[in-house]
């Protein structure tokens, strides 16, 4: 599966982050996307594996899942 540019760009600021990240820092790190983009481009990366989500509220936490060894 392709990713578009801008899941690309946020896959790439978690995976900068090997213990996790916020979203705070993800806004950082990538200002040129709204925070609200941001939140559902999140979203739908966790809903299709590609990053995992801990926490709730303020202290939800962004990983990358590394792909499986094919």
């Amino acid at each position: 599966m392709r990713l578009s540019a801008s899941k690309q760009a946020v896959c790439e600021a978690v995976a900068a982050f090997p213990q996790g990240v916020g979203i705070d820092a993800i806004a950082d790190t990538l200002p040129n996307i709204a925070r609200r983009t941001l939140q559902r481009l999140l979203g739908e990366l966790v809903e299709s594996g590609q990053l995992a989500r801990a926490g709730k509220g303020r202290a939800t936490v962004y990983s990358h899942v590394a792909a499986p060894d094919t």
